[in-house]
C-alpha cells in the first residue's frame, strides 16, 4: 500500500478538469483494486453464512507466541528486511484519503456485479479508522521496489473464515472490471497455497494479482500468512522473487524463527 497523492483546491475548470478527475479515477481504480485484495481477509464484517459457521471452526494446533502491533513494529523499526529499508507512512493519512474516494467509489461501475460488494466492503472495512492500532503497515523506502508489509491483530474473523473468504474471492471475483469517469481499469487474481510456512502459520497463500489502469500494466505479488486466531502478516512486491526471504527475515525479527 503506497501514499496516496492529494490534490487541494482550487481544483482545475475546463479540460484540465478533465483530465484531473480521469487521473483521479485511475488513482482511485488502482487503490481500489489493490485494497480490494489486501483487505478482504481483514473485513469487520462477516456474512451471516460465515457467522453461522462460527461454531465450526476447525481445531488448529496451539498459535505461536506473537507480537502486538506496537512491538511488530518496534521489531522491524530501523531495521532492513533482507537489505531493504522500509519506513511506515501515516495511516491516518491514508484512512482520510480512502474515506474521500468513497463518494467518487460509490459511482463507480463494478463487473461482475456480484463483486461490487466484495470491492466496496474491502474498501469500507478494510483500513478504518478504529482499526489502526492493530495494524502496522511498512513500505519499501525505494519506491522502485514497490515492497509493502502488513501485519494485523485484529481477531473479528478467524482464520479459517479469512482463508474461506480469499477462496470465495478467486472463485468469483478472479476477473474484475472497472470504470468510473471514463477511465476504466480490470485486475486479474490468482491463489495458490505457498508452502514453507507450517512451522508458523496454519495456512500460507501466494497470491498474484495483475492490473491494467488507463493502458497500464502491472503485476502485484502476494505473500499472506494466517495465524489461528486470526492474525495476519502478509506482504506484496513487484518483484515475485523478494516474497520468501523478506518474509523469513521478518519472521526472524519478531522471533518466530531462528
Amino acid at each position: 500500500m503506497g501514499c496516496i497523492p492529494l490534490w487541494s483546491s482550487p481544483y482545475p475548470k475546463g479540460k484540465k478538469m478533465k483530465l484531473f478527475i480521469q487521473r483521479m479515477a485511475a488513482i482511485t481504480a488502482a487503490l481500489t483494486l489493490t485494497m480490494t485484495m489486501t483487505a478482504c481477509g481483514n473485513s469487520s464484517e462477516a456474512s451471516p453464512d460465515k457467522a453461522a459457521k462460527g461454531s465450526g471452526k476447525t481445531t488448529h494446533k496451539a498459535p505461536p507466541q506473537l507480537p502486538t502491533a506496537k512491538a511488530f513494529q518496534q521489531a522491524i523499526d530501523g531495521q532492513k528486511l533482507a537489505g531493504h529499508e522500509m519506513v511506515f507512512p501515516d495511516l491516518k493519512e491514508i484512512t482520510n484519503v480512502i474515506d474521500k474516494m468513497k463518494p467518487i467509489i460509490d459511482q463507480m461501475k463494478i463487473s461482475p456485479d456480484e463483486c461490487k460488494d466484495v470491492v466496496t466492503q474491502s474498501m469500507n472495512s478494510g483500513l478504518s479508522s478504529d482499526r489502526l492500532d492493530r495494524v502496522v503497515v511498512a513500505v519499501s523506502k525505494d519506491q522502485q521496489e514497490q515492497m509493502s508489509v502488513s501485519y494485523s491483530t485484529d481477531t473479528s474473523l478467524s482464520a479459517d473464515e479469512q482463508i474461506a473468504m480469499y477462496k470465495t474471492q478467486e472463485e468469483k471475483c478472479s476477473h474484475i472490471d472497472l470504470e468510473i469517469a471514463g477511465a476504466k481499469s480490470s485486475s486479474e487474481l490468482s491463489i495458490n497455497d505457498a508452502k514453507g510456512y507450517d512451522d508458523v502459520a496454519i495456512k500460507a497463500f501466494k497470491a498474484t494479482m495483475g492490473q491494467k489502469v488507463l493502458e497500464q500494466e502491472s503485476v502485484t505479488h502476494m505473500l499472506i500468512l494466517f495465524f489461528p486466531d486470526g492474525q495476519t502478516l502478509s506482504m506484496t512486491s513487484a518483484d515475485k522473487s523478494l516474497l520468501d526471504p523478506v518474509m523469513d527475515d521478518i519472521l526472524k525479527k519478531i522471533g518466530l524463527r531462528k
